[in-house]
């Protein structure tokens, strides 16, 4: 029996989102990063995920434009810069919860 609200931060391609959708009533799917969003809609899509909704943005403390440092990777972006990260960014609107 599913249940409750389940808000996944940094969504990143959905693989987490999937395994939420079949245990919560309701999703709530964080990805700031563009090409990691698209390929969240799509999962969602193909899965006929419609207890999700995805949102493109990233989540802080303070709203507003948020500037987002690029892993080398596609996942473990950040607003915040680490050693790991390339010179490459993007910004963001950044809300709060």
């Amino acid at each position: 029996m599913k249940k409750g609200i389940a808000v996944n931060l940094g969504a990143w391609r959905g693989r987490k989102t999937i395994v939420l959708a079949r245990k919560y009533n309701l999703v709530i799917a964080v990805e700031p990063v563009r090409e990691n969003y698209e390929v969240l809609i799509n999962t969602i899509v193909e899965k006929g995920l419609n207890n999700v909704i995805p949102v493109f943005a990233a989540i802080s403390n303070k709203s507003g434009l948020g500037k987002i440092y690029l892993a080398k990777k596609s996942q473990g972006n950040s607003l915040y810069f680490k050693r790991r990260f390339t010179s490459s960014t993007t910004t963001r609107s950044v809300l709060t919860l």
